[in-house]
C-alpha cells in the first residue's frame, strides 16, 4: 500500500500534467521508477516561436519553496522564479549533463 507521501506526490504529478495539458502542452508522467524526471512535456512544434526555458528543480526544493494561496473561490500553489532561477537549464540536477 502506498504511503500518504507517495499518494500526495502522485497526485501532484497528475495535477501538473493536467495543467500543462490545459495550457496546450503534451504532458506525459513518467514511470515512478524513472530517475530525475516526473513529467515529460512538449508543445510539439514550439508554436509560440519563443525560446523554451527549462527549470530542472528537485522536488525537495519545490516542496520547501512552494507558496499556497487561497481565497473565497479558489486556491492555488505557486513558486517564485527567483527561488528556482539557479535551476534554469541545469540538467546536472537530473544526474545527466
Amino acid at each position: 500500500m502506498a504511503s500518504i507521501q507517495q499518494l500526495t506526490g502522485m497526485r501532484g504529478v497528475y495535477l501538473v500534467a493536467a495543467e500543462l495539458s490545459r495550457l496546450g502542452f503534451i504532458a506525459s508522467p513518467t514511470s515512478r521508477s524513472a530517475i530525475g524526471a516526473d513529467i515529460l512535456a512538449t508543445d510539439q512544434y514550439n508554436k509560440s516561436g519563443e525560446m523554451i526555458e527549462y527549470f530542472i528543480v528537485p522536488s525537495r526544493v519545490i516542496s520547501e519553496k512552494m507558496v499556497y494561496s487561497k481565497n473565497k473561490n479558489s486556491e492555488w500553489y505557486a513558486i517564485n522564479l527567483r527561488d528556482v532561477e539557479k535551476y534554469r537549464d541545469d540538467w546536472s540536477v537530473s544526474g545527466k549533463s
